[in-house]
């Protein structure tokens, strides 16, 4: 392991001492002296004073950011982050429970659960993001990406895709990650069978390490937590978004209408529901928006 992490030293040590006085570098390997195998036991071993805070770990961070590039280690990052994903999941799930009727009409029955899950789960949205300053030639969209509804709790992620009219490839931005939080479910039973509303909270957080300045993009991405009334379709769901603390965090991804207010008479945001192969071609989310600011 040793080795493998510092075998760019190691190289460039073995170039130098083979010009230098001949060293034969296929039977005596030269080690960089910058990271020694004591201080790999060091790091591992519970009782040593060896801290990943030493400076010398910055070659270990090196070497992970390097795998991270490759993919080599996708998949181990992808099962902690759904094994986080769930344990958040359900701690929101003790503090935020939907409440199962409207009126006299009983909503979450398992009847109505296979349309709320056809409707929302893994639901994929779009909308013209038109108050980001784009460079000339570019157009933004918001694209909104809700994965699957278990416990009344869905995770969503917001991205901004960069696209032109060359024909480049899509630039993708990761903005918010967090949770769709269902208080109450209106609609079914009610005259609008083909509506699922979820009236909840929108918890976005920043957890990819996107700031303002990434990519040229001036989005302002703290996180917050929003007032939601969201109505779901076949063809588009309209979100009606209301008071937050954060409110004018989102305004760039989802323009003017974001700044109204539930209680007025503003008309709720409109995105268009859309296969997310237009946008991935595996069809996946998640981890995969993993923001990599060394790529």
């Amino acid at each position: 392991m040793r080795d493998l992490v510092m075998s760019p030293e190691d190289q460039r040590l073995a170039k130098e001492r083979g010009r230098r006085d001949g060293t034969d570098i296929q039977k005596d390997r030269p080690r960089s002296e910058l990271v020694s195998l004591e201080d790999f036991k060091g790091w591992y071993h519970r009782e040593k004073s060896h801290l990943p805070s030493d400076i010398k770990f910055q070659y270990i961070e090196r070497f992970v950011r390097q795998l991270r590039i490759t993919g080599e280690i996708d998949a181990i990052e992808c099962a902690l982050d759904e094994a986080q994903l769930e344990y958040i999941r359900e701690a929101l799930h003790v503090f935020y429970r939907p409440v199962p009727y409207a009126g006299e009409a009983e909503i979450l029955r398992a009847v109505n659960m296979p349309l709320i899950e056809s409707l929302v789960s893994y639901g994929c949205f779009e909308l013209d993001a038109e108050l980001l300053e784009m460079p000339e030639g570019q157009k933004g969209v918001c694209l909104l990406l809700l994965r699957d509804y278990l416990s009344h709790i869905t995770p969503v992620e917001i991205i901004l895709i960069r696209s032109n009219s060359e024909g480049h490839p899509l630039v993708y931005v990761p903005v918010f990650s967090g949770f769709l939080l269902c208080e109450t479910v209106l609609g079914l039973g009610l005259g609008m069978m083909d509506d699922v509303v979820l009236v909840g909270k929108l918890v976005l957080i920043r957890d990819t390490g996107a700031t303002p300045a990434d990519d040229g993009v001036r989005v302002l991405c703290e996180g917050t937590t929003l007032e939601v009334f969201a109505t779901f379709r076949e063809d588009e769901l309209q979100l009606g978004i209301g008071s937050g603390d954060g409110l004018n965090l989102i305004n760039p991804m989802f323009g003017p209408a974001a700044a109204g207010d539930a209680e007025t008479d503003k008309a709720p945001l409109s995105l268009r529901r859309v296969d997310r192969k237009k946008y991935l071609p595996d069809g996946e989310s998640g981890s995969f928006f993993r923001y990599r600011p060394w790529a």
